[in-house]
């Protein structure tokens, strides 16, 4: 009998701002941090300690956990880097402890790192967001220590071993423009020349293996 697998695309997971903030270790930030003081005043179940890694997943939570594969986009740097991009509005960033543990209580299953966020503390903190990403043991794609890294897909498998479907998961970002030249981030415009290096970078998955399944996530 031909078995039926479920995958969820969640979008943006933001782990950051006040989520962050609810978690004994955080990154400081003044003004998130009185919101968020504010917000355990009315409810009393967003105390520090009461608030766990399946907490910011809510009532998603047995949707993702019954999937066969979740797939995510991180909309967030992992860093302690101090330093925000400058002519950013908003540089979002949450503390790398707190990545494993919330990402393995939805039982996640990609992360993807092409964004306009991965890269609000810099290269240092895009970095950092990578090793943290790694360290999980998740496969995650759009981002890495080097261009070839960032560009190449993540490899997925669903099912057993030896009868398992091989899924490529791809992922690039087109914003903001100023990261185009930065390394470790799969940035993409509209040119012909991106159009045939996409192209190129698709059909080398075929020749290396023949997946049942190829996804392709533009942020």
């Amino acid at each position: 009998m031909m078995k039926t697998y479920t995958l969820t695309f969640t979008g943006d997971v933001m782990l950051a701002r006040i989520i962050d903030q609810l978690y004994q270790t955080h990154i400081h930030d003044p003004s998130t941090a009185a919101i968020a003081d504010h917000f355990k005043e009315i409810f009393p179940t967003l105390s520090t300690g009461t608030y766990t890694p399946s907490s910011p997943w809510g009532t998603a939570l047995p949707l993702l956990r019954t999937s066969d594969l979740t797939l995510i986009n991180l909309e967030t740097a992992a860093t302690t880097s101090p330093d925000p991009c400058p002519d950013k509005v908003f540089n979002y960033r949450m503390h790398p402890v707190n990545l494993a543990p919330i990402l393995h209580a939805a039982r996640v299953g990609y992360v993807g790192l092409a964004n306009n966020h991965t890269l609000d503390f810099g290269v240092e903190g895009l970095l950092e967001t990578v090793r943290t990403v790694r360290r999980t043991g998740i496969p995650f794609a759009g981002g890495g220590e080097s261009d070839e890294e960032a560009c190449r897909p993540a490899v997925l498998k669903l099912g057993e071993e030896g009868s398992a479907y091989e899924v490529l998961v791809y992922a690039a970002a087109d914003h903001p423009s100023e990261w185009s030249g930065v390394g470790g981030f799969h940035f993409i415009d509209y040119t012909f020349e991106t159009r045939s290096r996409l192209k190129e970078l698709l059909m080398s998955g075929s020749a290396r293996s023949k997946p049942s399944l190829k996804v392709f996530s533009v942020h």
